[in-house]
């Protein structure tokens, strides 16, 4: 088994902010397609919920990013900073059997009810029965709490 850590997302979301300042605020927006956004219609607050037509516009994005990672079934893949998760939800699509661990320090929008939505909303998408597991990590500035038997840090 393979034991994964990843924080390469800030990198993305630092493109965002750069090239889409409006859509990308580190504050609660009513404007649904913001990456934090408390409207009503969004099915999680942190993370972009794609339609059907986006979804499919970024698969080939995604695909080239689990290429890159190399995530594979029974692999344990921790997410330190991950928000509501929406990107394990995205990696779900497209894997069996990993066990995905999200931390974060915000509970405003990074917490075990965001992450299962977050499951949920991208779940639809799989051609199968969701075989991944989830679990999230509540950490704090100075410490993970990600298991030590499975990740080293």
């Amino acid at each position: 088994m393979v034991t994964l850590v990843f924080c390469a997302f800030l990198h993305q979301n630092y493109y965002c902010q750069k090239t889409n300042p409006k859509k990308f605020v580190l504050h609660p927006s009513q404007d649904s397609t913001a990456i934090y956004s408390s409207n009503k219609s969004r099915p999680f607050k942190y993370g972009f919920a794609y339609d059907t037509a986006a979804f499919r516009h970024q698969t080939e994005t995604i695909k080239k990013m689990l290429d890159f990672i190399e995530i594979k079934k029974n692999d344990y893949v921790a997410d330190v900073g991950g928000a509501s998760g929406w990107y394990e939800a995205m990696f779900s699509v497209f894997t069996e059997g990993v066990n995905y661990f999200v931390e974060d320090i915000d509970t405003a929008y990074s917490n075990k009810i965001e992450l299962d939505k977050a499951v949920k909303f991208y779940t639809k998408y799989r051609k199968s029965k969701q075989s991944n597991s989830f679990r999230f990590m509540l950490g704090t500035k100075r410490k993970t709490y990600l298991p030590d038997s499975l990740f080293e840090l």
